[in-house]
This record gives C-alpha cells, structure tokens and sequence, in this order.
C-alpha cells in the first residue's frame, strides 16, 4: 500500500518499465505520479480469506494487474487496518556499533542508528536487491561482513520496522544493555558523521544483564518469531527481556488456542508427554497444584469418555483407516463388505453432534423427547411412545443443504424437494417419513452449535505416515475457515458413503513429529500450510513437582544439565538442530547405573544412526572413553585392487565399559 507523493506529471516512460506497456508507442508521453510506498506487503501479504471475513471488503471492485480500482473511505480504513494487523509488533535484536561504542549517545538523545554510510540515504532505493547490489559496487577488500544480511539489515530498518516495535540493545555474544519503543518512520540525517540512517525510540531501560543463549552477531534481526530455549518462556524476545526485568512475563493467553498444531523437535525433548497438556488445556481443566499423575488420570478419563483420540501415524495407515473405508465381515461364514467409519470420521461426528442439547425437542407443531445420542444414531421418542433413529450423516447433509440453500427448511416439514440430489438417496425413508423430528433436530442444533464442547485428536508421529494419502480430500476441510459454522465452510462427498463431510469447529488436531527422522521442510507441504508448529527444544533446566531442578541434579558429580548441552552443542556443529537429543534420555537416571544404562540401550544407539559409517564422529561427541581406535593390520585376500593407505586407515569402536570406566569417561567428557 502507498500514498501519492508528487503531482501529476506528463512525460516519456522509463527504459525499465517499457517492458510492461502493452503495445507501441514507447515514443509517446503519458501521465505519471509519484508513489511512496507506506506499507510493503510483498512479504506480509494480505489474503483472500481475511478481505472476505470483513463485510465493508466483501463487494470491493479489485482489478487485475495494471489497473485502477475505486474504494470508500471505509474500505481503505479496513484495508489500512489488515496491513498494520497483518505486520503486528515485531521485536528486534540490535548492537548499536562495533563493541557497543554508539550505545551511550543512542540511549542520551532518544535515537537509534545504522552505518554503511558509503549507501548513502535508504530512502533512494526500491527494494532490497538495490541495496545489495550497492553493498556490493562499495565494497572494500577489507570488507569481511556477508553483504546479504547487510542488505536485509538497512531494508527491514527503512521498511520493516514500524513505530511501536521494540528494541532490545545487546553488546557482543552474551550482554544485554537494554531496550525501548521505535517512536518514528525511518530518516536520514546527514549532519551525523556515521550513524545517518535513523529512528526516533524512547528507550526505557538502561543496564546490563548477563544472557546464558549466544546472541546473534548481526547489527539487527528481527527475532519475533523465535522461540525460547528457556522453559520459563514460549518466545525468545520474552526471555531476553525477562532478563532484563527480573522474571518470566505472565503466562500467554490460553483462551485461543490454534486448531491444527504440530509440536516438532529432535527425539526425548518430551512432545508426546506435552501433547498430555496441551489436550487438557484446550478442554479447560484447571491443572494448577495437580501432579503428573493426576493429570494423566484426567487424561485418560477424557479418552475413555471419547473427548480425547489418540492415534500414530505409520507407513501402513491408510485413509480407510482414516476416514472410511469398506471393511469384510462374516455373518454365518459369509463374508459381506460394509462401510467402516475411520477414526477421524468418527471424532468429527462426535464433536460435531453432541452439543448440549436440551431433553425437549420442538418442532413447528410437535415436541420430542432426546433418548441418547451415539455415534451413529440420534433416538428420539415422540409423544405416543415410538422410538425414531435419525442417522447422525442426515442430520449432516440436512445442515449443509439447508445452510447453502440448495435445500428450504420448510421442505424437511413438506416433503417437496426442489433439488432431488440434495440429500443422499439412502436417507429417504428418514427424509419422507420424520420430517417433523428433523425439523426438530435440525432447530436444536443449530441453536446450540455454539454449546459443543472442544474435542481434541492427538497423531503422535504424524511425519511417519503418507499424510497426502491418509487426509486424502480432507486437507483442504480441516483449514479454520473451511470448517462447518464458518462462511467459507466446505463439505465434500466421501468416495465410499456418498455422505456430505465436513470438520466441525469445536475439533481440534495436536500432532508430534521428531525432527530427526525428516525436518519440517520435508513434510507435505499441503499439510505444513494447515498447521501451526511449536518447536520442541533439548531442556536443560526442569522444574519437578518438589521445586528441584531435575535436570540440575548430579550424579556421582556429573551435572546432568551441563553434560546434555556439551553432548547437544557438539551435535549441533557436527550435524544441525534437528538431531539434538532430548533432556528425557536423563529423566529417569537416578544413580550412576541408570545413567549408564540410558547412554548403553538409547544414546550411544542414536549416535549410531545419527553418525552411520562414520563411528569416529561419535567420539568427537562423547570423547575417547567411549570409543578406542584400532590399528592393527589385517591380511587382505588376493585381488588386483590398489589398497593405498588401506592398511594406515583406523578403526573405531564403541568401548564396553565398566561403571567406574563409564564414570571416568563422563567426567572427561
């Protein structure tokens, strides 16, 4: 979005824009203006589905590329707000000059700025790409800073970053000096000797804190979306300015939680233990004070009654096994095929169809008692004593039809139906025989969609099976503005049932995936769009119920925290993040032999496929207590093969160590 910043103005177009005129008449002279762009959506767009949530938008006359378009005041206003909301507050990471020398005059006159002073005024490019190639025209030899994240630097301080952001100041890799509020627009000031490029901030803290995490060594870095490390907190800019203020902010608001999450981590960081959690949250349980186990029972009570599934997903699960599917069954040694609900299915109904609906049914000119309500059946009973079952999939395709008028509701009470296709032909004798009681139905459940309560699907694992085969259609359905309820709310028709299907609002889908067997990236990428992820970490402080630190404990004088992290460090530089392991390795460890026996059957087993073929890569991990280098020479058969240095060439293998071998090892670790 932009503003007009001249005058209109005639004159013959630009070498770089001819490319865009449609036709001749490059020659001729045409009208201009001047744009300033005042919010860059490029990166942070607007979508379909937020313009069309919003009713002043929903009718707006947007053209195509090139051409021009009018909108209200209200519509600009509407507009204006999706782009400020859709860039919300962002923090950023900053070192104000080398060594923190500018910090003093920053933090005195209200201001903050950045060098490259041989680029001159930001305001004189376009984009980023102008800005690098400039970085690169002006470089010196001496020059040893990536001109990349030189550029993305000065073009997220011109056009990024906004006032109300905030600034958290740090020194070197490992010292926080402050932070503030960004109090102005991007300007250049030239009467400054280096630091021109600047913004107005109300600085509102002013010290230093040591930081535990290593600090990025960038000038700046928008750190909004980066989680913590730290348990105390969910998001990294909360942990350094926790730091900064003496504590953990207060808890995140809970009240929303997203529809589709993934938590995602290397293996033992414990996100199947959270997901325990996490469903109980959703559903509203008060956890405070309760321990482990009692929260487990909770847990496990709510699967019994169904408000909780719990599945994992493997190579074999199929969308049969998912959705539906047709499934042999013997009846007096014959074998029949029927239609089985999957497990997805069936939560799907189960959430969707049992609101809290009162023991009264009302018709336009009956009333009805509600027996029960099943997976498969509503039991109504009317006033002379006859048991009605309504199938839970009418119900469905009467809500659907009814709510995207291919379907009139007095038509459930007059038997006439314009559009014969609109309900599944098998529900016939339902349709034309208790249009009353569905009217009934129909009326009580739409008046109380909103009392349905919250159902929670758990896949543990969820990267391990063929996600695009077992969703299958329903990808697109599961997304929070398609589901039912919503105006954008899509139902489709299941291959085997020919039932209407859609995913109700009160369900919602928490799925784990270990970053070791496949990174996220490597997840169907029509999944990835649908889910939230959660990032899992290695944690290396644990509170325990007494208020210990489990993972601060020692044993025979190895500290368990600081043997994780020096293992997970050594990890990180040799693979990446993604095979880190996890605190879970040491939970149960403890004395020396839980210990040894946690590194013998899980650790030095995930080394090995960690590090396959290459052995000797483990001991750079865990040092040369555990692994012993053999050199002896071996008599190799005859053949015409060149072995080279073959024979000079070492072998390692894993030590069988003895407990206080094992303890000796650790402590040189």
């Amino acid at each position: 979005m932009g503003e007009t910043s001249s005058d209109v103005y005639s004159g013959l177009s630009d070498e770089a824009e001819r490319e865009f005129i449609i036709g001749n008449g490059d020659d001729k002279e045409r009208d201009y203006v001047r744009v300033k762009i005042t919010h860059n959506l490029a990166e942070y767009p607007i979508y379909k589905d937020q313009i069309l949530n919003i009713e002043v938008l929903k009718n707006m006359n947007i053209g195509f590329r090139g051409t021009n378009f009018k909108a209200t005041k209200k519509q600009y206003d509407a507009l204006l707000k999706l782009a400020g909301g859709n860039m919300d507050k962002r923090y950023w990471l900053f070192s104000p000059g080398d060594n923190a020398k500018m910090w003093d005059e920053f933090y005195l006159d209200g201001y903050m700025g950045i060098g490259w002073l041989r680029i001159g005024d930001l305001n004189n490019y376009n984009s980023k790409d102008e800005i690098l190639a400039k970085l690169k025209e002006t470089a010196k030899p001496t020059d040893s800073q990536n001109p990349t994240n030189n550029a993305t630097a000065n073009w997220e301080f011109k056009s990024v970053m906004k006032p109300g952001d905030i600034v958290i100041v740090k020194k070197g890799t490992h010292t926080l000096l402050g932070y503030g509020t960004v109090d102005s627009d991007y300007y250049f000031d030239p009467s400054k000797d280096h630091y021109q490029k600047c913004r107005k901030v109300k600085w509102e803290k002013k010290g230093e804190w040591n930081h535990d995490h290593t600090l990025g060594i960038k000038t700046l870095t928008d750190v909004t979306k980066y989680p913590s490390e730290n348990p105390k907190y969910n998001l990294y800019y909360q942990w350094l300015l926790g730091d900064m203020n003496g504590g953990p902010p207060p808890p995140p608001d809970r009240s929303e939680h997203p529809l589709n999450v993934i938590l995602y981590g290397p293996p033992g960081t414990g996100k199947t233990y959270n997901t325990v959690y996490k469903a109980l949250e959703i559903l509203g349980m008060d956890l405070n004070g309760k321990s482990r186990t009692e929260i487990k029972q909770l847990f496990d009570d709510k699967m019994r009654e169904g408000q909780i599934v719990f599945t994992t997903f493997h190579q074999s699960m199929s969308y049969e096994d998912f959705i539906e599917g047709i499934k042999p069954i013997t009846i007096n040694e014959n074998i029949r095929y029927e239609i089985k609900d999957g497990l997805f299915k069936l939560i799907c109904f189960r959430a969707r169809n049992y609101p809290k609906l009162p023991k009264i049914i009302k018709s336009k000119n009956a009333e009805y008692t509600l027996v029960s309500i099943s997976d498969d059946m509503y039991i109504v009973e009317t006033d002379k004593g006859k048991i009605v079952p309504i199938p839970r999939g009418l119900i469905e395709e009467v809500i659907y039809a009814v709510s995207k008028q291919i379907l009139e509701l007095d038509d459930i009470i007059k038997n006439t139906y314009k559009n014969a296709d609109a309900i599944n032909s098998k529900y016939d004798r339902y349709i034309f025989g208790y249009g009353s009681v569905l009217y009934a139905l129909y009326n009580e459940l739409i008046l109380n969609t909103n009392n349905c309560e919250p159902y929670v699907l758990i896949i543990d694992e969820i990267n391990r099976g063929n996600v695009s085969q077992i969703f299958g259609e329903l990808i697109t359905v599961i997304e929070q503005d398609k589901r039912l309820g919503n105006p954008e709310a899509l139902q489709i028709t299941l291959p085997y049932s020919k039932e209407k299907f859609g995913v109700p609002p009160n369900l919602y889908i928490i799925g784990t995936m270990n970053t070791a067997d496949r990174s996220v990236e490597a997840l169907d990428t029509a999944l990835r769009r649908r889910f939230d992820f959660e990032y899992t970490p290695p944690l290396y402080s644990i509170r325990g119920e007494d208020g210990t630190d489990l993972m601060g404990r020692e044993i025979d004088g190895i500290n368990l925290s600081k043997l994780l992290k020096t293992i997970n460090d050594r990890i990180e530089k040799l693979l990446d993040k993604d095979h880190l392991i996890g605190h879970s390795y040491f939970m149960q460890s403890g004395n020396i032999k839980d210990l040894k026996q946690a590194f013998d059957n899980r650790i030095i087993p995930l080394l090995q496929e960690y590090f396959f073929g290459d052995p000797g890569k483990i001991g750079l991990v865990l040092g040369s207590g555990f692994i012993e280098k053999i050199m002896e020479e071996v008599e190799f058969a005859s053949c015409d093969y060149d072995l080279d240095d073959l024979q000079e060439r070492p072998v390692y293998r894993i030590r069988n160590l003895r407990i206080d071998e094992f303890t000796n090892a650790l402590k040189a670790l």
